[in-house]
C-alpha cells in the first residue's frame, strides 16, 4: 500500500472513532451532572420534610402540654368525685338511721306521745317533738338531695374533662402517626442522596419517648387501658360497688378470715401501676394484701360497716401488724379513713 492510502485509511479511521469517542465522554458527564442534581434535589426534600417535622414536634410538645394540663384537672375532678360520694354515702347512711328509728317507734308509738300528755304544757312539748322529728326528717331527706346534686356536677366535670382529654390524646397520636411517615420518607430521601440521618433518627427518638409519655400520662389520668383489664372482676363486686355487707351474686364466701390492722392509701399513687399491672385508681374499691392471689376479694368489716374490696396489690409494708391496704374510696365508706390504721375483720371471698 502506498503512503498517500495509509494516511486515507488512518484518516478513514480516526473519522470513525472521533465522534463515538466524544459520544462516550459527553454521557459520563451527562451521568455525573444528572446524579448531582439528584443529589441536591433529594437534599432540597429533605430540608423540607426536616421543615415539617418541625412544625409537628413543635404540635407535639404543645399538646403534650395540654394533655399534662387537662390531666392535672381530671385529677382533681376526680378527687371531687370522690368527695361528694362520701358526703353522699354519709347523708344516706344518716336518713337511713332516721328510717330505721321511725320504724321503730313505729305510728302507734308516735301517737302514744300524744295520749300520754296529762296537760296543756305536756301536750305541746309533745308537738314540739313530733315537729322537730318531721324537721330532723325533712333536713335528712334534703341533705341527701343536695349531696345528690353535688355528685351529679363533678361526675359531669370528670366527663368533660375526660372527654377533653380523649380529644388531646386523639390529635396527638394524629400528629405522631403523620411525623413517623413524614421522618420515613425523610430518612429514605436522606440515604438516597448519601446525606446525614442523624438529626433524623433524634427525631424518631423524640417521637418514640413521646409515645412513652402518652402511656404515662395516660396512666397518670386513670385510664384503665394504661394497665391490666380488671373490669370483669369490678364488676363482680355487684351494683353497689362494694357498698354492702351482702355477698355480691357472683361471689361466694369460703369460710376464711383474717385479723388486723387495716390501712389506706390514695392520691399520692394513683395512676401508679399495682402489682398485678392494673392502674391504681384511689376511687374503686381495691386493696393491696401480701400473699392473696389476684382476683381474690374481701369482706371487710369494721364497727358493724363491711365493703367488700378486690385484691389487686402487694402490701402493706413495713409494720407487719397491718394485713391489708385499703384503697382511699374504700376506707372513706367504711369509715377508717379518718383514724388512718383500723382493726378490723375480713372474710375471703372469691368468684363463684
Amino acid at each position: 500500500m502506498s503512503l498517500k492510502r495509509e494516511a486515507a485509511a488512518v484518516l478513514v479511521v480516526l473519522a470513525l472513532l472521533g465522534p463515538a469517542a466524544g459520544a462516550s465522554a459527553q454521557s459520563i458527564e451527562d451521568r455525573l451532572d444528572r446524579a448531582r442534581a439528584e443529589q441536591e434535589r433529594a437534599a432540597l426534600e429533605v430540608r423540607g420534610l426536616q421543615d415539617v417535622l418541625r412544625s409537628l414536634g413543635a404540635e407535639r410538645a404543645r399538646l403534650e402540654g395540654e394533655i399534662e394540663r387537662v390531666t392535672r384537672l381530671l385529677l382533681r375532678a376526680y378527687e371531687r368525685e370522690l368527695d361528694a360520694q362520701g358526703r353522699l354515702d354519709r347523708a344516706e347512711g344518716r336518713l337511713d338511721d332516721r328510717a330505721r328509728a321511725a320504724y321503730q317507734l313505729g305510728p302507734v308509738g308516735s301517737f302514744a306521745v300524744f295520749l300520754v300528755a296529762d296537760d296543756p304544757a305536756e301536750l305541746a312539748t309533745a308537738q314540739e317533738y313530733a315537729a322537730s322529728a318531721m324537721e330532723a326528717d325533712v333536713e335528712a331527706i334534703e341533705e341527701v338531695e343536695r349531696a345528690r346534686a353535688v355528685l351529679e356536677v363533678a361526675r359531669g366535670e370528670v366527663e368533660d374533662r375526660k372527654a377533653e382529654l380523649g380529644r388531646d390524646r386523639r390529635l396527638l397520636s394524629q400528629v405522631l402517626a403523620t411525623a413517623e411517615e413524614q421522618l420515613a420518607m425523610a430518612r429514605a430521601q436522606a440515604r438516597s442522596a448519601g446525606t446525614q440521618v442523624a438529626r433524623l433518627e433524634e427525631e424518631l427518638r423524640a417521637i418514640e419517648e413521646a409515645r412513652r409519655r402518652a402511656a404515662r400520662q395516660a396512666a397518670l389520668s386513670l385510664d384503665p387501658a394504661a394497665g391490666t383489664d380488671q373490669e370483669a372482676l369490678l364488676a363482680l363486686l355487684g351494683p353497689t360497688g362494694g357498698r354492702t355487707c351482702e355477698v355480691p351474686e357472683g361471689l361466694e364466701d369460703t369460710g376464711q378470715q383474717l385479723s388486723g390492722l387495716a390501712s389506706w392509701y390514695g392520691w399520692d399513687f394513683a395512676g401508679q401501676h399495682t402489682a398485678s399491672g392494673a392502674v391504681f385508681d384511689p376511687r374503686l374499691f381495691t386493696a393491696a394484701h401480701r400473699d392473696l392471689p389476684f382476683g381474690t376479694f374481701l369482706r371487710v368489716r369494721w364497727q358493724g360497716n363491711c365493703v367488700i374490696v378486690l385484691v389487686n396489690d402487694r402490701g402493706p409494708y413495713g409494720d407487719y401488724d397491718r394485713i391489708i391496704d385499703l384503697s382511699l374510696g374504700a376506707a372513706q365508706y367504711l369509715g377508717t379513713e379518718r383514724i388512718g390504721v383500723a382493726a378490723v375483720e375480713a372474710d375471703i371471698l372469691v368468684p363463684a
